[in-house]
């Protein structure tokens, strides 16, 4: 399956009306959180309103027959998503190939295509059949298309205008829409899909400092089991929570405090409920023999990994309660990991892992697994996390196998 990213709209976030197509694709990259590049995005709407996004990487082959195995891929999601309305923006009002609300009675979505490759005299718009074959299934399976656009390199088209230009409408129309022009008022700014999940460049004295006082710590070099310290994970999950940059010391002990599974757990278990539930899950007697007996286990091909983590959260998504306090804190955890030295930074991988994960950026975790990989592709919590996220967040609970 193709890495999927969800993009579940903020209910506090601003409605940006949008009356053309070109105001659509202006205020696109602001409802995903990134700018899409060779993406196929579907945007599922609630009446007006749209509500969530999902991207799919563009495949190279844009012929007929892979559209109907990309419209799988993409149904299976978007029927995963249909049971949690979240209004949110931008509202499409009425523009070429939005139909009225007041005649919805499908499911609707709009498609874009974000391409590189570019309008020509001899084959028009690009991928053309491919967003046909999209749009086809998608409506044989009762969805309505209400918009079909392409964003290409030279320009962009919404297929279904009745006529549209040959080499497409200037991409000036997206830069000056009312939509861009109000956000660069207010100085808003979204990354490129490629810069998202990307490590900060550390502070070299902080990452000298912090290398240090690891180089003498045997707790974070030892793979053998080591003291739960419930007082520890209660803290590293505050110091996580709190709005203040961590200091030396702050990062030095979280890298300590997760390079135990078991305080790993709790450290999340503080980002998503409190600092005070994982105290009181760790010492209560009903719960705490879960972290007492946390160990990885070994499968049929002889691999090892944490099967109780795995069973915990694969039943969290993308909707999940506390998901969104742990997608607050992934700078924070981007820069602690950007500077902590390698060959610890497996724990702290795996949790920007996670919190990517739950914010729907299923391609993004991907990136930093393959880089804990790198570094100790037997790790247990680096094949629980592959398991976990080999799954998209949006879907049901219990898809994992």
């Amino acid at each position: 399956m193709s890495p999927l990213h969800v993009a579940p709209a903020a209910l506090s976030a601003p409605v940006v009306q949008c009356h053309t197509t070109a105001d659509f694709l202006a205020a696109l990259p602001f409802f995903l959180g990134f700018t899409p590049r060779n993406s196929l995005v579907a945007v599922m709407f609630s009446g007006s309103r749209s509500r969530t996004g999902l991207r799919l990487d563009l495949p190279r082959d844009n012929s007929r027959e892979t559209a109907q195995a990309v419209s799988s891929t993409l149904l299976t999601a978007l029927e995963s998503l249909r049971g949690a309305p979240r209004p949110g923006i931008p509202d499409t009002g009425r523009h070429a190939g939005v139909r009225s609300a007041a005649r919805e009675y499908r499911p609707a979505v709009a498609l874009v295509l974000a391409t590189n490759r570019r309008f020509t005299a001899t084959s028009g718009a690009p991928c053309r059949t491919f967003a046909s074959g999209i749009a086809q299934e998608l409506i044989r399976s009762g969805f309505e298309v209400r918009e079909l656009s392409c964003l290409a390199a030279n320009g962009w088209v919404n297929y279904l205008e009745p006529d549209p230009p040959p080499l497409g409408h200037p991409l000036e129309d997206i830069v000056t829409s009312p939509v861009a022009l109000s956000a660069r008022l207010r100085s808003e700014h979204v990354p490129d899909f490629a810069a998202l999940g990307k490590l900060p460049d550390p502070e070299p004295q902080r990452a000298t400092a912090i290398a240090a006082a690891l180089a003498t710590d045997s707790r974070c070099t030892s793979s053998q089991a080591k003291p739960i310290s419930i007082e520890r994970t209660a803290a590293a999950a505050r110091r996580l929570r709190a709005p203040e940059p961590l200091s030396i010391a702050d990062s030095v002990d979280l890298i300590r405090t997760l390079a135990t599974p078991a305080q790993w757990v709790g450290v999340v278990f503080g980002l998503m409920k409190s600092p005070e539930a994982t105290t009181h899950m760790m010492s209560d007697p009903t719960t705490s023999q879960f972290f007492a007996q946390l160990s990885p286990q070994r499968d049929g091909a002889g691999n090892e990994h944490y099967p109780a983590v795995l069973g915990i959260f694969s039943g969290l998504g993308v909707m999940s309660p506390g998901r969104e306090r742990l997608t607050d804190v992934r700078d924070r955890l981007q820069t602690a990991t950007a500077e902590c030295p390698s060959e610890h930074r497996i724990p702290l991988l795996a949790l920007c892992a996670l919190a990517w994960w739950l914010s729907g950026l299923q391609s993004v975790a991907h990136r930093h697994i393959e880089a804990a990989r790198a570094i100790n592709s037997a790790h247990p919590l680096v094949l629980t996390m592959l398991l976990l996220i080999s799954t998209p967040a949006h879907l049901t609970p219990g898809a994992h196998r």
